[in-house]
């Protein structure tokens, strides 16, 4: 999904399946995490958008976000600095999430 200026625009269903919600929420903080902790030029960015999906209740779990930081990880279109940046991310998110 990319934001545009009309609004989100979905880009890629190649991975789409049906399931646990918080898996889908756990799996775009995941991503949202790794850009802010990354250090460059979107990190800001990625940080407020993760702040906002993080505020307040939602369905995002510790189990779901374990899943989310496995399937991101063993994503095979992740450089290895991408993965070395996951256990930051996951502190980063467990720092703002309300997770059951």
């Amino acid at each position: 999904m990319i934001i545009t200026p009309d609004g989100p625009r979905v880009i890629d269903w190649s991975d789409a399946e049906e399931g646990d919600p918080g898996l889908d929420w756990a799996a775009t903080a995941v991503v949202l995490a790794q850009a802010a902790v990354a250090g460059d030029s979107l990190s800001a960015p990625a940080d407020t958008m993760l702040t906002a999906l993080l505020d307040g209740p939602s369905p995002l779990t510790r189990t779901a976000l374990t899943e989310a930081l496995r399937r991101r990880g063993a994503n095979p279109t992740m450089g290895r600095a991408e993965v070395e940046l996951l256990d930051t991310a996951a502190e980063l998110i467990l720092s703002r999430a309300r997770t059951g």
